[in-house]
């Protein structure tokens, strides 16, 4: 029984370290985008939208979504808004395989451990 638990606990935390570490990719995805304007123009291009609306974008097959406004304030929601603007991050970099490699290139320029006060 005892062997069972420790597998169970073993299971358990490797899922919550899996979701922390999408979390975490999550935002810091987010805050990169908010921080550089071209990846959010051409995100909104691709997306459809004017200058003066917010996009909201899908990143890695969540079901959440990120809100970008105009000035670069993100934003998570669990539902993105029924008509406004938005785009899956997979499918924009399959359209546009250089923003792929512009998202690569910021994150490497920010590091994995950039922002956690170590």
């Amino acid at each position: 029984m005892n062997i069972q638990s420790n597998s169970d606990a073993q299971s358990l935390a490797s899922l919550i370290s899996s979701d922390y570490a999408a979390m975490e990719s999550s935002i810091a995805f987010s805050i990169g985008i908010g921080l550089n304007r071209s990846l959010r123009s051409r995100l909104r291009a691709l997306a459809g939208a004017s200058e003066s609306q917010p996009i909201f974008v899908r990143h890695m097959q969540t079901s959440a979504w990120i809100e970008i406004d105009p000035k670069g304030s993100v934003a998570a929601r669990r539902q993105k808004p029924e008509g406004l603007p938005s785009i899956d991050l997979g499918q924009a970099v399959t359209r546009e395989p250089a923003l792929g490699d512009a998202v690569t290139r910021h994150r490497r320029k920010r590091g994995p451990s950039e922002g956690r006060g170590s």
